[in-house]
Order: C-alpha cells, then sequence, then structure tokens
C-alpha cells in the first residue's frame, strides 16, 4: 500500500507535466549519442567551470531514451521507479537502528508522500540520482559500525555512486569518518574493505581520466572556484543565514509545506528531542546521535563554498525523515490522538502540495515558471498546424540566450513522431551548442515564421525579447500572437 501510494504521487497530475529545460534537453542528447556509439567520460557541468560530474547519469537515462523514441516521458518513469528504490534502505536502516517495525512503517509512508522526495522523483537530473545512493550509503554506514558483513562494500560503492551523481557529495566521506571515530570502530576486514575500495576507484575513474585527456582543467578549475571564494569570503552571518533558510526549506517540504512556520516549530521540536534523548537516555543515544551526524554533515559545504542550489540538503533529507518518524513513535506512546493528527496532517499537506505544485513541473528545481513539457509540445504543435504543408522558420528567446537546446530537441522529437520536416531556424545561435545539428539553416524568408519566446527569466528578459523581435520584424511583420501556457508564439503570415 506504501509503494502503491508513493507511486500515485509521483506519477500526478501525469507525465507530461515533467520540467524540460535545456539542461534536460542537452542531458538527452548526450544520452542518446551513447546508443550511437558516442561514450561520455565526462557527465553534466557542475556549478565548478570546468568540472564535470561523472557520466553515469547519461548511461543510465540513455536506454530508456533508446526504449522511448527519444520521449523524456518513459525516462521520467524510470526516475520514479529509481527514486522508489530508496524505500528498500530505508527499511532496512530504520529497523536496524530502532528494531521497531511501527517506526520503520511510518519512515516508509512520510518518504512516500514528502514533496521534497516526490520533486527528485519527477526531476530528470544527475541530482536525483544521489538520493538512492545516499540511502544505501547511510545503510552499509551503520553495517559497518555494528561489524555486519557487506558494510564496507556497500558503503564504498554507494559514495561512488553518490560522487558519480554530484561531486559535492565527497563531504559524505567526512562525514563517514566522523562517525566512526565517534563509534570507536574497530572493524576493517581486509577483503571485504580491497573488493569495496576496487568498486569504488572504478566508479570515480571516469574524474581520473577525464582530468587527463583534457589536461587537469576540472582540477585547475576547482582550485580558482575555491580560491576565489575563500579570498571573497562572505561574512559569516550571511553563511548562517544561506544555511538557515535552506534548513527551513526542507523542512517546510517534507513537514507541512503548507505551513512553514509550523514546520520550522515541528522541525526545531524534532531536533531538539533527538539532541536531548542523545544525551540522557543511553539505550537509544548511538542511533539518534548516527542520525544527527549525518543530518548536519553538510554544513562544511556551507562554510566553504557559495552554493545556493535547492539539492545542496540532499543529504538530510534521510536522516530528517527517520528522526521524524521516531518523534512520531515517542508521540504515540504519549498520545495516540496526538500521533495520528500530526502524521494525518502530514500525509494532507504533502499530498495536496504534490497536486497542486506538480502541474507546474518540479517547482525546486526550476529555473523559469512554465518549461512544462506538454506546452513546449503543444507549441511545437501549433506550429505545424498554422503552416501544415511548407516548411516554415523559427526564432526563439532562450535560456540559455541564444542557444536553441531545448527547441532542436522538441522539434526534433516531433517530427519524428509525425514524419515531418524539421524548421528552419533563422536566428542567432552560439557558434556550436548540443543539438546545433537538428536545424536546416537557411537565410531564406519562409511563408510562415514564427517567434517563440521562453517565459520571463530575469529583469534583461525584456530587452532580449524587444531585441529579437525587432530583428524578426525586419523579415516579416507580426500577424497575431498565441499563448499556450507562459509561452509566447509570435506569428508571421
Amino acid at each position: 500500500m506504501i509503494v502503491t501510494l508513493a507511486f500515485i504521487l509521483r506519477l500526478t497530475p501525469g507525465l507530461s507535466t515533467l520540467l524540460f529545460t535545456y539542461d534536460q534537453a542537452r542531458d538527452a542528447f548526450f544520452a542518446q549519442s551513447i546508443t550511437k556509439g558516442h561514450l561520455k567520460i565526462v557527465g553534466p557541468p557542475s556549478d565548478i567551470p570546468g568540472f564535470f560530474h561523472g557520466p553515469l547519469f547519461y548511461y543510465v537515462i540513455s536506454p530508456f531514451y533508446f526504449l522511448g523514441s527519444g520521449d523524456p516521458q518513459v525516462v521520467l518513469i524510470e526516475m520514479i521507479l529509481i527514486n522508489l528504490l530508496v524505500l528498500i534502505p530505508l527499511w532496512q536502516l530504520t529497523q536496524k537502528l530502532f528494531k521497531n517495525t511501527s517506526i520503520s512503517i511510518v519512515a516508509l509512508i512520510l518518504y512516500a508522500v514528502s514533496f521534497e522526495a516526490v520533486s527528485y522523483a519527477r526531476w530528470i537530473s544527475n541530482p536525483s540520482l544521489a538520493v538512492p545512493a545516499i540511502a544505501f550509503f547511510y545503510l552499509g554506514l551503520w553495517q559497518i559500525v555494528h561489524k555486519q558483513k557487506g558494510g564496507w562494500v556497500m558503503t564504498f560503492l554507494a559514495l561512488g555512486l553518490a560522487i558519480q551523481t554530484q561531486i559535492f557529495l565527497v563531504y559524505l566521506i567526512l562525514s563517514a569518518l566522523v562517525t566512526l571515530a565517534i563509534a570507536n570502530v574497530r572493524y576493517f576486514p581486509r577483503k571485504e574493505m580491497l573488493l569495496g575500495a576496487s568498486g569504488f576507484l572504478f566508479l570515480i575513474s571516469s574524474f581520473a581520466v577525464a582530468e587527463l585527456k583534457f589536461k587537469f582543467q576540472g582540477i585547475k578549475g576547482a582550485a580558482d572556484f575555491f580560491a576565489g571564494n575563500i579570498g571573497a569570503k562572505t561574512a559569516l552571518d550571511t553563511q548562517l543565514m544561506e544555511y538557515l533558510k535552506k534548513w527551513q526549506e526542507q523542512l517546510s517540504n517534507n513537514l507541512f509545506p503548507q505551513s512553514g512556520p509550523i514546520s520550522v516549530i515541528l522541525g526545531l521540536a524534532i531536533i531538539s528531542f533527538a539532541i536531548y534523548l542523545a544525551k540522557t537516555d543511553k539505550k537509544i543515544r548511538k542511533p539518534l546521535l548516527f542520525l544527527l551526524i549525518l543530518l548536519f554533515a553538510n554544513i562544511p559545504i556551507f562554510i566553504v563554498s557559495s552554493f545556493s542550489s535547492y539539492y545542496i540538503t540532499l543529504g538530510s533529507l534521510i536522516p530528517l525523515l527517520v528522526l521524524t518518524a521516531y518523534f512520531l513513535h515517542r508521540v504515540s506512546l504519549f498520545s495516540k490522538y496526538a500521533f495520528v493528527l500530526i502524521i494525518g496532517a502530514i500525509i494532507l499537506t504533502n499530498s495536496l502540495t504534490v497536486f497542486e505544485k506538480n502541474q507546474k513541473g518540479s517547482v525546486l528545481f526550476r529555473i523559469q515558471d512554465g518549461m512544462i513539457f506538454k506546452d513546449e509540445m503543444a507549441l511545437v504543435k501549433k506550429t505545424y498546424e498554422i503552416s501544415p504543408v511548407q516548411r516554415f522558420s523559427i526564432n526563439a528567446v532562450t535560456n540559455p540566450l541564444y542557444i536553441p537546446t531545448t527547441w532542436a530537441y522538441l522539434y526534433q522529437l516531433y517530427a519524428k513522431q509525425n514524419n515531418l520536416l524539421l524548421p528552419h531556424f533563422h536566428g542567432n545561435t552560439a557558434s556550436t551548442f548540443p543539438g546545433i545539428e537538428v536545424f536546416p539553416r537557411s537565410g531564406e524568408i519562409t511563408k510562415t515564421e514564427f517567434t517563440i519566446i521562453e517565459p520571463s527569466l530575469d529583469r534583461q528578459w525584456p530587452h532580449w525579447i524587444q531585441k529579437t523581435t525587432e530583428e524578426d520584424n525586419l523579415r516579416k511583420p507580426i500577424s497575431y500572437e498565441v499563448n499556450i501556457g507562459h509561452f509566447q508564439l509570435l506569428v508571421r503570415e
């Protein structure tokens, strides 16, 4: 029942409402090139100039793009199933921590309905793969603490997978060292550690290969990036406020998305209660201390860098949910009615938020409002309906500017599905970009031309809209305008 609930919420309100931006189009082009024999040794770019995440993400989504003939909705199903895999290590970890089936069931329910967890499931991006990797890492780490066979192998492999998907997750190494030191672990089976370490080195070997091939541009980029961050160090109070802001967001998106203040109050109660019991109750001290270490293990990221992406806190998701499950269990011992009220409110508010927000794409990770796959495909279809016979020409105001990768992918997909000719692209573009080979280029003025205007991005957006529109007006005047979702389509006939 829990798995079914989780699956339904992750499908809501349908596959076509997935977020599809430049990042998704770029990754789709690269992933599909793998099936054509063009293997990848680097993955999506990181926030560090010149440094890339591992290519694992491309290899994971490539078969499903192939099976779906390029349809990202098929890949979204894959991402949902991968996200549901977390239920396995989450169940096992909670059982090993507390040896209480009720707590484990509550933890699964919390993950099933969590708006944050659902958002990761519906986001076709490399950080989404980190969620199950982190869950298995925590499970393996706890097994090491208790000298259980297989713990070292699981921890090493999960760490390699996590770093492949998000390079900043190297901080998990520090959290593991702190955990093992506090637990005074003396369990170091040589064969198991050698096997695990070999698997870890294999998983991160792509970084070494990429550095050698590209003459250490990643290391140089990382050195410059962190030197710049240290040289222009942000005030401590600003860093602290950023950290607290991320915590407020994460509490809201897992506890009561409809009310930030209530989420913060409940979150403080959960964390304070866990700290209090870790200090006063020897029977429960070890598992609570373990979870608290993992909960705050990402602090170094905020100290040494200026990352501001929401997913910077993804390592805290699992320990937060498990601590919440334990807190609710203790509430149930005091009052069954209070327990039902709180967990019922969590389920209801998260579910309502999923139904409301998922219609707008993965809102936690979007940069532009309205970059929804169904609206984009509806716009592409509309251009073919307006000009059904002759080849037409398009231009677009895009993010990133002058890089029509998103539209190259969408038009290629629609044209292939319906056996149609691709339009010309007559606008300015970068000299190279993913999908540059898709649109035929021609200087001729076609019978029908379109200007596609993406949703507003920043205060400079009106300037670029005006500039592009004026350039297209020199070719043909505007006949009329069509609005589809957040998109504007200027028609010139």
